[in-house]
């Protein structure tokens, strides 16, 4: 991390200096590397603050960085989360599974609860459901329990709601 600012470093005298000197290059590397990320896609805290203490960057600077960005307007974890929620909605995931994901990248479980209940209602979720079934298993006859229990487990497995995958499944 420290290469390009060996000169530097060689030329403090004392510990104190060479201490204000880390902590501000710290800075200076902390937000080169924020930035950098953020060019190639759009990052939620949690995610952006385990990146940078994977480069070993201290904790009190990823703190600054972050709120500095978020100054800035770079980071919006509301914007974020819905630009995320409606992508995995195009994909056809559940809302279990989107939740799942969103507390892994969210540090605030309540906004994440909030945005996927506006953004995934029970129609939604039938209508991905219809998708699915129409798409992987079109020819399969439903009567056959075995089928049944296929198709369950695979939508369950994207993260759809057992209710209303039942009443989908078993409403013939």
């Amino acid at each position: 991390l420290y290469k390009n600012y060996l000169r530097k470093i060689k030329g403090c005298s004392s510990i104190k200096e060479l201490d204000a000197l880390f902590k501000t290059i710290e800075g200076q590397i902390a937000k080169e590397y924020a930035y950098k990320l953020l060019s190639f896609r759009g990052y939620m805290k949690a995610e952006l603050k385990k990146k940078l203490e994977k480069r070993k960057i201290t904790h009190q600077t990823c703190l600054e960085v972050i709120d500095a960005l978020e100054k800035k307007g770079y980071l919006n974890e509301k914007r974020d989360a819905n630009l995320y929620i409606e992508s995995s909605i195009r994909k056809g995931r559940g809302p279990l599974l989107v939740k799942k994901t969103l507390a892994l990248k969210l540090e605030n479980e309540e906004l994440s609860d909030s945005l996927l209940s506006k953004k995934m209602t029970e129609e939604d979720q039938r209508a991905a459901i219809r998708k699915w079934i129409e798409k992987k298993y079109n020819m399969c006859d439903f009567a056959d329990v075995k089928i049944q229990q296929k198709v369950y487990r695979f939508l369950r497995g994207k993260g759809f709601e057992s209710s209303v995958i039942c009443n989908i499944l078993f409403a013939d």
